[in-house]
C-alpha cells in the first residue's frame, strides 16, 4: 500500500502501479468483449462494484477508527478476483444484480475470515497481512460484513450491512 507505515527510506523508493491495467480489466470486462456495448448486453459488474464501494464507505464513515486500515484497494482487489472466477458474461446478467452482489460480498467476507486477500498481480503479497491490517480491525470488519456487532461494539447502535446497501439500490 502506498506510503502507509513505511520508513523514510522506503517512502522514497520506486513502486510498481497496476492501476492502468486494473482499470482496463474493469472497463473491458466480459469474455466476449461485447458486454455493455448495447442495451441488450448490459451486465451488473460495475453496479456490484459500486454497491460494494457504498457499503465500505458507509462502514468507514460509521466506524472510521475501527476500519482505518480498510482501503478502496481491498474492495477493488476482491472484485478483480471475482471477475477472474466469474468470467462468463452470462454470470453477470443485469437481472442477477442482487445475487451477484451477495456473491461478491460473500467473497470479501471469506477473504476477511481467512485473513488472506492476495494482491491480484503479486499474489504472494497478502493485503490482509497482520503487518498492514491489524487483526483487531480484521475481526471488526468481519463482524460488520456479517451484519453483527463486534464484541466491543455490541452496545453501540449501528447500521447493518443490508441497511447500508439499501440506500444505494
Amino acid at each position: 500500500m502506498k506510503g502507509r507505515n513505511l520508513s523514510g527510506e522506503a517512502k522514497e523508493s520506486w513502486r510498481i502501479s497496476f492501476s492502468h491495467v486494473e482499470k482496463k480489466i474493469i472497463t473491458s470486462h466480459g469474455n466476449k468483449k461485447t458486454c455493455c456495448e448495447g442495451k441488450a448486453n448490459k451486465c451488473c459488474r460495475k453496479r456490484c462494484l459500486m454497491l460494494l464501494k457504498s457499503l465500505i464507505e458507509g462502514l468507514k464513515q460509521r466506524f472510521p477508527k475501527e476500519l482505518d486500515p480498510l482501503r478502496s484497494y481491498h474492495r477493488k482487489t476482491a472484485f478483480l478476483h471475482m471477475l477472474s472466477i466469474r468470467f462468463d458474461d452470462s454470470m453477470w446478467a443485469l437481472q442477477q444484480l442482487p445475487a451477484c452482489f451477495l456473491l461478491l460480498l460473500g467473497a470479501l467476507e471469506a477473504h476477511t475470515r481467512a485473513g488472506v486477500l492476495p494482491h491480484f498481480f503479486a499474489p504472494n503479497y497478502n493485503l490482509f497481512s497482520g503487518t498492514v491490517f491489524p487483526r483487531k480491525a480484521m475481526s471488526f470488519l468481519l463482524h460488520a460484513l456479517e451484519g453483527r456487532p463486534a464484541p466491543a461494539e455490541a452496545s453501540r447502535s449501528r447500521l447493518t450491512t443490508l441497511q447500508l446497501c439499501e440506500r444505494d439500490i
